[in-house]
């Protein structure tokens, strides 16, 4: 599974290099290398919650079709998420978009077969994108409606799972040398 690992150890790392570059007149020694521990420790603490979430980040924001198997890992990808979420964070409340994630993502799934990648803010900027990548691959077309018409008919036959079961690509006829 794809996990941002590099990413996900610079930002946990940061604070414990931090302290470890600093020099700290003004603290006893002692003080200095507890503080350093205490940064390693909850460095360790928010590196597992946040490969977790890794996790169900890849499983839920795309614009794939859904399998029964994918909603099965997404389940269980949320499943331990929240359950170490509330292992690490006894005292702390569920938010609620830890709620809709945990009582109501899978269902959603489920229901539009398609990851959130199309169903939420990062959706929009996700068609935005395409529509600009298909838009410079259409830019030759002179007839503005045709162009926005061919862009369209493009997000459509990609996007919608029953429109792409039926469509069929185009044969290409061999020319004649």
């Amino acid at each position: 599974m794809y996990r941002q690992v590099e990413v996900i150890s610079d930002l946990i790392s940061t604070p414990r290099r931090v302290l470890e570059s600093l020099s700290c007149d003004s603290l006893p020694l002692a003080r200095h290398q507890d503080l350093i521990r205490e940064a390693a420790s909850v460095g360790k603490t928010f590196h597992e919650i946040f490969m977790k979430f890794a996790d169900v980040h890849f499983a839920i924001n795309h614009a794939r079709v859904i399998t029964q198997d994918d909603l099965r890992r997404v389940d269980s990808c949320i499943v331990d998420f929240m359950a170490t979420y509330r292992m690490k964070f006894p005292t702390h409340s569920i938010t609620p978009k830890m709620h809709l994630l945990e009582a109501h993502a899978v269902e959603q799934l489920e229901r539009f077969g398609v990851g959130f990648g199309l169903l939420n803010e990062q959706g929009g900027e996700l068609v935005h994108t395409e529509f600009n990548r298909t838009g410079r691959a259409v830019h030759g077309m002179k007839d503005d409606l045709q162009r926005l018409l061919t862009i369209m008919r493009r997000h459509h036959t990609s996007t919608v799972p029953e429109v792409q079961a039926q469509y069929i690509p185009a044969v290409k006829r061999k020319t004649e040398e």
